[in-house]
């Protein structure tokens, strides 16, 4: 499995479980709301955008100049 499909996958379970907890929960306020939408939201956009694929090797960046 590709690196973005398991960061994408990833994101939705999360999303589901989180939404799952959610219409358990019933959440009542807008600050019960706010922190609900931070849970579910900002840990998959933040590893989406900071969890990075292994850097090339010195071998790969020669053969890919080779072409």
């Amino acid at each position: 499995m590709q690196l973005e499909q398991m960061k994408v996958t990833f994101a939705a379970v999360w999303a589901l479980a989180a939404s799952a907890v959610c219409i358990v929960g019933s959440p009542r306020s807008l600050l019960n709301w706010t922190v609900l939408a931070g849970v579910v939201f900002l840990p998959p956009l933040v590893m989406l955008r900071w969890w990075n694929g292994p850097r090339q090797t010195m071998s790969q960046n020669i053969q890919e100049v080779l072409r």
